[in-house]
């Protein structure tokens, strides 16, 4: 058993039962807050309050594990009556005040399980965004909160509903939520699936550079910076927006050759293809990026690192470049089969070791 004394909560670890089974145990307990946004301060208290301080009535319920009335349910606010309604309702009118990350929570619960706010509760989170306390929340939290939100199979009614709860400003002013979010979206979602991307991306990261498909790089740095993300999902997102519309300005000056297609997306995230793939506006622009997820990005060598090493070329970014630049022959025709390769892999490892550069390492 793990203890945290501070907050009157155990963990039980049950790995005998069952490898990675854990059951979390608390008191009864109150807590209060020291100002709008803080971490509660805990106390002991009976079930009644302690059930009191849950997010909603839906939450708030129990069921006795006592002999003398086990499985007796425990419903003081009428949790389950509101369950039956499909309705998410507060407790009390402080709630989102004490707590602004229950109205991310709400949005989540209405997404997931169709259920609504009622309207007084609505009418509390909508008076909560005004006096603009989801700005109060940490970075942490709300990082948190918006991984939560986007990581959901499907987001359009979570875009909706923050667009019309005026939440945007408190996450960043330069976000879009509305239809035409929704659609993009939808557009990506949907190639994600299409090619076969979903392992290879992650959803949250993609739904969030799709409602920032209008911010700067500087908005884009300041924004990622601030939710501290880590470095390889800021990147995923910022290069995402910022890629995928320079893509389309390429895609959309000339057709390109294979070779060029795979030159220009070759080394960009993900988020950057599906992005691109859904905002594009022609036809033309949507058969390059399908032929390139379709088809350029499995193209394969018949050398590795392994003959690259063998070569006398040390693990560096050097290797990846020599592999970048042979597949590029490859597509260009100028080599065919692995002995091709090799020969070509030996001229240009013996210029790298002349010049001691591997030349550019990126197309933009």
């Amino acid at each position: 058993m793990r203890a945290h004394k501070k907050f009157n909560t155990a963990v039980v670890i049950l790995d005998s039962v069952k490898p990675g089974l854990r059951v979390d145990v608390a008191t009864t307990r109150t807590e209060f807050y020291d100002y709008p946004a803080a971490l509660p301060t805990v106390e002991h208290s009976n079930i009644k309050r302690d059930l009191y301080r849950r997010d909603f009535t839906m939450n708030a319920m129990a069921v006795s594990l006592a002999a003398h009335d086990f499985g007796r349910l425990l419903d003081f606010f009428g949790g389950l009556k509101d369950i039956d309604r499909s309705i998410i309702r507060v407790l009390h009118n402080l709630s989102f005040i004490e707590d602004p990350t229950r109205i991310f929570r709400a949005i989540r619960y209405e997404n997931r399980l169709g259920f609504r706010m009622n309207s007084y509760t609505l009418g509390l989170a909508r008076g909560c965004v005004d006096m603009k306390l989801v700005g109060d929340l940490s970075s942490a939290r709300l990082r948190d909160e918006l991984v939560w939100l986007f990581s959901e199979p499907e987001v359009d009614h979570t875009i909706l509903r923050i667009g019309e709860l005026g939440l945007t400003p408190s996450i960043h002013p330069a976000l879009e939520a509305g239809a035409e979010t929704v659609a993009v979206v939808s557009r990506a979602d949907s190639a994600a699936r299409k090619f076969k991307l979903m392992d290879e991306i992650k959803l949250w990261r993609l739904r969030l550079a799709c409602m920032a498909r209008n911010m700067d790089t500087g908005q884009l740095e300041y924004w990622t910076d601030k939710l501290k993300l880590r470095r390889q999902d800021a990147d995923a997102i910022a290069q995402g927006v910022v890629l995928a519309r320079k893509v389309l300005v390429r895609l959309a000056g000339r057709e390109m050759s294979r070779p060029e297609l795979y030159e220009l997306l070759g080394r960009l995230p993900g988020e950057a293809h599906l992005l691109a793939y859904a905002l594009a506006e022609s036809g033309r622009e949507r058969q390059a990026l399908e032929l390139y997820l379709n088809e350029l990005r499995f193209v394969e060598l018949g050398v590795g690192g392994g003959d690259l090493l063998a070569m006398g070329l040390k693990e560096s970014p050097e290797l990846g470049d020599v592999l970048w630049q042979l597949k590029l022959m490859k597509l260009e025709g100028k080599v065919d089969g692995r002995e091709d390769e090799l020969k070509a892999a030996r001229r240009l490892v013996d210029r790298l070791k002349k010049a001691g550069t591997a030349g550019p390492r990126s197309s933009f």
